[in-house]
């Protein structure tokens, strides 16, 4: 039927779409124009959009209408799956569906650029012949094949909890070969690029089909490529980071997430949208399972399994020849110490690299150290725009800030006082680790694997190349090494600053220490030789430290469990974040001040906490507040977003940014 009327998605506070006319010049439009983008006027200048409905009827009188400019593609670029997802996320996470649009497409295509590129780059892996032949499933994994398998054609939430090095990822690959020989498609997320070339080695070398990644190291051509791909049904399986939830795939039959508890999954600016959630619900829409897998689940999984919305499968037991690995707590206090390490974590490190082992050393703090300052008058080199310590790196030499971007050179004299040979650094960071360790073990090849050391595009390969092949015996690096990957020869584990975990100030801050500590720890003995780890602590007996190295993981979230329930914290509420900034601090909080004396009355059935300052309470000089918004169900806390997106609708502020946040998973 033809249509006189469209709606369309274009960036901006306009919660459903704007409306248009067709111009009579133009041909007529059909249902079947769904998803295609628009060129549209808006204001003084053009906009892209998606054209997402055909209304019969608009609220704007039609003397006020404009027409559209131009229909830019001959089929759409959006098909009904992801016009539902799109839909999904403007009322889950109270966008407008413009700022839903632009998040869910490739930058090419948001920016109204050709699907189709002038040069056709490679972005499909090349089809091998199969290379590797499928293990034989242990009893433990041949019980969670079983059991996955028995939901291939039903939505079902599978969550796969396994130590680590118990043969997580051979079910996965079983489970995909079996949907993938059924004609299906199968979308595997990974919570970073570092795990993406790995993963895909292992399917690659298992499966003779069409395989794609998806991620932020690509390039925009590359990933308009992909998506291309998939609308034209031209991939069997991709495998990809956060955005990658977002693919056109026409015969989904399958999504695994991996490291599922990763924070990676939450996107962290713009529409703070979260991939797990995201791919359940695209699961939900295809009917189709989906598994999630780690050796540390989020709580807020296991709760769901608790109460059987989850099918809870377990692989206890490291798969093959591999042993439970030993912990050594290393008591700090009182201790003389070397360049920050006891004595016995080094001689510890003699003896695995004597004998030809490798020796894993962990700190999550890259730069060579996160503060300088002056040890005569006491001032401190900070972010004139963030107002806080600016991290000292050796390579190159400047002082940067890990927030705003910030750098600048390092001073001859202390900017406070003048003083010359006076600027002292305290704490350490990933250079100095490797620095003070390359000249305790000088005899010993030793490479660094964080944010600074990976940022030219291939160095990560040869970096992970080099400690696969033994060549490297001492590995310094942050979380990036801390989950998914496998390499056989490291049989010792260091961690080097475990406190701040224990205490650090977010209700997640213990469940968070626990993941983190257990997926480095994983990394040890992951074949025949013992794997052992170190963890230097000034609170050794701290309860929930030895309950976790003790008794394990599933002891340790369940005590954590009870703790939030008893203190109403998630899972058992629900949270969002009302974030503002503004020039003017006095202005930010007289903003939230408003925002929520108008939203308390309203909202009898949630909290309304604060305003409070974020974490960072100035970044790139703007200053920076909250509202916690807080229920005990789901839709309660809906119920009071709605209330409040209508208010700030009503009170707009040029002044003030802000932004919603639902599910946050950091409340700075």
């Amino acid at each position: 039927m033809a249509i006189n009327l469209i709606r369309v998605a274009v960036a901006g506070p306009f919660a459903n779409g704007l409306d248009y006319i067709i111009p009579p010049e133009h041909r007529p439009l059909t249902t079947a124009d769904i998803g295609k983008r628009v060129l549209v006027p808006l204001g003084s200048r053009t906009e892209t959009g998606v054209l997402v409905e055909c209304p019969e009827k608009t609220d704007l009188p039609w003397a006020k209408l404009k027409a559209f400019i131009e229909i830019i593609d001959e089929a759409p670029v959006l098909n009904p799956e992801q016009l539902q997802l799109l839909y999904f996320m403007r009322d889950y996470y109270h966008v407008s569906l413009g700022d839903a649009c632009m998040t869910l497409l490739p930058n090419l295509l948001a920016q109204g650029k050709p699907l189709s590129g002038r040069g056709k780059k490679k972005t499909l892996v090349a089809m091998e012949a199969l290379k590797e032949v499928p293990l034989v499933l242990n009893i433990a994994q041949q019980a969670a094949f079983d059991q996955a398998s028995a939901h291939l054609h039903e939505f079902k939430g599978l969550l796969l909890e396994g130590v680590t090095g118990s043969g997580k990822t051979e079910v996965y690959l079983q489970l995909a070969q079996k949907v993938l020989q059924m004609g299906g498609q199968v979308l595997v997320l990974v919570p970073e690029i570092g795990l993406t070339p790995q993963t895909l080695l292992r399917f690659q070398q298992r499966f003779n089909v069409r395989i794609a990644t998806y991620h932020s190291g690509m390039t925009d051509a590359e990933r308009r490529d992909v998506w291309r791909q998939g609308l034209e049904d031209g991939v069997d399986l991709v495998i990809g980071t956060r955005s990658s939830v977002f693919l056109p795939l026409q015969k989904l039959k399958l999504i695994i997430i991996d490291e599922e508890h990763d924070l990676s999954f939450k996107q962290q600016t713009g529409v703070h949208y979260s991939a797990k959630s995201l791919a359940v619900k695209r699961a939900q829409l295809n009917n189709i399972p989906i598994m999630l897998g780690s050796a540390t689940p989020s709580l807020e999984s296991l709760q769901l399994a608790i109460e059987g919305r989850y099918q809870h499968l377990k692989l206890l037991e490291r798969a093959g020849a591999a042993s439970p690995v030993q912990y050594h707590v290393l008591d700090m206090r009182g201790q003389a110490k070397q360049n920050h390490f006891s004595p016995q974590f080094l001689k510890a490190m003699e003896g695995h690299l004597q004998k030809g082992e490798q020796v894993l050393i962990f700190l999550n703090r890259r730069g060579y150290a996160p503060i300088l300052l002056c040890n005569n008058c006491g001032f401190r080199c900070a972010c004139d725009e963030c107002d806080i310590s600016y991290t000292l790196h050796q390579h190159p030499k400047m002082l940067m800030c890990h927030h705003c971007g910030a750098a600048k050179r390092i001073p001859t004299a202390c900017p406070g006082c003048g003083s010359h040979n006076t600027l002292v650094t305290l704490g350490m960071g990933t250079e100095q680790m490797a620095e003070q360790l390359q000249g305790l073990f000088p005899d010993y090849p030793l490479v660094r694997v964080d944010q600074d050391a990976t940022r030219l595009k291939g160095s990560l390969d040869e970096l992970l190349e080099e400690i696969a092949s033994n060549r490297a015996k001492i590995i310094v690096g942050t979380q990036m090494l801390a989950k998914g990957h496998h390499f056989a020869h490291i049989t010792m584990v260091g961690i080097v600053d475990l406190d701040y975990g224990l205490f650090a100030p977010d209700f997640r801050a213990l469940e968070r220490m626990g993941q983190l500590l257990l997926q480095v720890a994983g990394r040890a003995g992951r074949e025949e030789k013992m794997g052992h780890v170190y963890l230097q602590t000034h609170q050794p007996e701290h309860p929930m430290l030895q309950l976790l190295l003790t008794q394990g993981y599933a002891p340790f979230s369940q005590a954590l469990l009870a703790d939030r329930k008893a203190s109403l914290w998630p899972p058992f509420s629900h949270l969002a974040l009302l974030r503002a900034e503004g020039k003017v601090e006095e202005e930010v909080y007289e903003f939230l001040n408003n925002q929520k004396k108008v939203l308390l009355p309203q909202v009898p059935e949630a909290q309304v906490l604060g305003p409070v300052p974020a974490f960072m309470s100035k970044k790139a000089g703007k200053f920076r507040a909250q509202l916690l918004l807080q229920a005990t169900s789901r839709k309660q806390l809906h119920e009071a977003l709605l209330r409040l997106e209508y208010q700030l609708g009503q009170y707009p502020s040029r002044k003030i940014r802000y932004g919603i946040d639902v599910d946050p998973l950091e409340l700075g």
